[in-house]
């Protein structure tokens, strides 16, 4: 049941309009009033769903009374009723935010039922649409934060690190008022990081041992946690499992009852499971290194470089390595100053290097001759004169490894945050799509289903930006159906076409006869449309009088597979760039023009079809892709 509010002046109407709604409408209530001051006192004291209102009235007029119904803040559907249309006053109308308006022909209070049916459902489809929209982008605001977190936490693999951007970034996320993150291994508390509020260890140590799940504390001081903070009305409990033996908790403070949003519990849980990765490779990495340290110091049969000297510079020992380095046997080394040997660079630059160093206890990689070094000095006690042990290691292959192990484990935690977050957007947008869709059926009138039509084209476009985030994250596998590429791009260029004219850029057409492909066309022209929509930007932003676009395809029939490429005349990526462009969320385009994922997704769907896409490009000049599709 709906409250309609009437306005109108003429009482003789009121009674037309209450017969019109018993008969089609009788569920709804109806509130009459004849001028728009007491209509204002009833919007502010009762709940109203929908308002009509006269244009003519006493005192102020229909179109003051919606200009200030809403800038008090009533967001609720508003319809002019004239007894005279024109094109002045509709803008008139539209510009004061009225939803709708409707002519008082001879019966014209006959469509008031139906017209407040359609109109309040719409309402609500609108403010449903306008308020996921907000939400999606929240969610967008909340990923760019956790990528940002996540880039910090992988970008040092220190616990002590780790640890404190783990929990931080905790307390950011949910907006807690503080928290603790506690660890422990076997009987001992090994580390406990507190941000804003103070706790019992014991007592930590144990939750950790008896909770195994996730829970609010609704009573904190009934909980024994000795918290020296006021006011905190809620906690939220989370189980950390680092390892088998490496156990721990996360606790969340709130000064308020109410929990945090479904929205942010999303996110956070999304940052917790992503951030534990982090944990567990940070105490992986201070083990290795630890043993690294012991093999460096016991095992003298390997191929870095391993020598000891004293205070003066002087070799008393060093392993084979060093000395065929020198062109010696160990045993010609001994006893000879380190800057009398002729040692070939890079290490005597290295070595040079560290001899100035003050301090006795050094570990430090060494860049040279774009060869990497890791360089350790230990003090020693050797035949009872002081030393120090130098051992060098090149590790330029071993930071590659590296390198490409903590960009494998980025992939895996932005994949899993990608497919939560799409999972749970997929269910709103199907209510969307449906209701709209059923709504479409319903109703007659030509300006609510082109309102309509907006709406699912909306939320069909957001699902269709959901899917690409599932293709991305490797949860949907692609169709198989037949596809002519010529026709595809077409279709593509014509989503397009509005901005492309907008911004005066020329989109040249040089196809040759394909035959057709295998492949699903909507991953395909997600690939397309980011290729264009990327090359639209450039050329928009060299700034030229002849702004150029090229899609050329042609068979390869050695190959057997069809080559597209797509050139333009914009700024061209500079040689630093052009390695990182198909890295996800890296992007050179400003924050609210892009998000560095459009190239990430296009690599992966074409991966997924058994495709290929390579680039060449010359800064100030311009930039072709080319994909590759074979033909089965």
């Amino acid at each position: 049941m709906a409250r309609v509010l009437i306005i109108e002046d003429d009482i003789y109407q009121h009674s037309l309009i209450e017969k019109a709604f018993k008969k089609a409408s009788p569920e709804e209530e109806l509130i009459f009033t004849t001028n728009a001051e007491e209509a204002l006192n009833i919007l502010r004291e009762q709940n109203i769903d929908i308002v009509f209102v006269d244009y003519i009235l006493e005192g102020m007029n229909g179109l003051d009374f919606i200009k200030e119904a809403i800038a008090s803040g009533y967001d609720i559907p508003m319809i002019l009723m004239t007894a005279k249309g024109s094109e002045e006053l509709v803008i008139k109308t539209i510009k004061a935010g009225a939803y709708d308006y409707i002519i008082k022909d001879v019966e014209y209070f006959k469509l008031l039922p139906q017209i407040c049916r359609k109109a309040i459902e719409s309402y609500r489809i609108l403010k449903e649409a306008k308020t996921f929209h907000r939400i999606l982008l929240n969610l967008s605001d909340h990923l760019f934060e956790i990528t940002r977190l996540l880039k910090e936490l992988n970008s040092s693999l220190n616990v002590e690190s780790t640890t404190n951007t783990f929990l931080e970034g905790a307390i950011k996320i949910s907006g807690a008022t503080g928290g603790v993150l506690a660890l422990s291994e076997e009987e001992n508390l090994i580390r406990v990081v507190k941000r804003g509020i103070e706790v019992k260890e014991d007592r930590l140590y144990e939750l950790i041992k008896t909770e195994n799940n996730s829970f609010v504390i609704e009573n904190p001081e009934e909980a024994r946690l000795g918290i020296q903070i006021i006011n905190i009305e809620k906690m939220l409990y989370y189980p950390l499992n680092v390892s088998e033996k490496i156990k721990g908790c996360l606790l969340l403070a709130f000064q308020s009852k109410e929990e945090p949003s479904d929205e942010k519990m999303i996110i956070l849980e999304l940052f917790i499971d992503a951030a534990m990765a982090s944990l567990m490779n940070s105490f992986l990495f201070e083990n290795v290194l630890a043993s690294k340290k012991l093999w460096q110091l016991t095992v003298d049969a390997i191929k870095d470089i391993i020598l000891v000297i004293n205070h003066e510079g002087t070799v008393i020992r060093c392993n084979r390595t060093f000395a065929e380095l020198c062109g010696f046997s160990p045993e010609e080394i001994v006893g000879k100053k380190l800057y009398n040997l002729d040692i070939p660079e890079p290490y005597n630059l290295c070595l040079n290097l560290s001899m100035n160093k003050e301090k006795d206890i050094l570990t430090e990689e060494v860049n040279l001759n774009e060869k990497i070094f890791l360089l350790s000095i230990f003090p020693v006690k050797l035949d009872n004169e002081d030393a120090r042990i130098f051992t060098l290691k090149d590790i330029t292959e071993m930071r590659r490894l590296r390198e490409q192990l903590y960009y494998s484990d980025k992939l895996a935690s932005i994949g899993r945050l990608v497919s939560g977050v799409a999972h749970e957007l997929n269910n709103p947008l199907t209510g969307i799509i449906g209701y709209t869709e059923l709504l479409k059926m319903k109703v007659k009138d030509e300006d609510i289903l082109h309102s309509l039509d907006k709406i699912y084209q909306s939320a069909e476009k957001c699902r269709s930006i959901v899917e690409n985030l599932l293709t991305y994250s490797r949860q949907r596998p692609p169709e198989n159906t037949l596809i002519f590429i010529n026709d595809l791009i077409d279709s593509t260029i014509e989503l397009r076409i509005y901005w492309l004219r907008q911004n005066e850029v020329r989109i040249i057409r040089d196809y040759g006869e394909l035959p057709p492909i295998k492949g699903d066309p909507q991953q395909l022209q997600q690939v397309f449309l980011n290729i264009l929509m990327n090359a639209e930007y450039a050329v928009k932003e060299a700034g030229r009088m002849e702004k150029i676009i090229e899609f050329k395809t042609y068979y390869d029939k050695e190959q057997n597979k069809i080559i597209v490429k797509i050139s333009d005349n914009g700024t061209g990526i500079t040689p630093d760039v052009l390695p990182k462009i198909f890295d996800p969320f890296f992007t050179t385009k400003p924050v609210d023009k892009g998000t560095g994922l459009g190239l990430s997704i296009t690599y992966s769907i074409l991966k997924q079809h058994g495709a290929s896409i390579s680039v060449e490009s010359t800064p100030g000049e311009g930039t072709t892709f080319t994909v590759e599709l074979p033909v089965t």
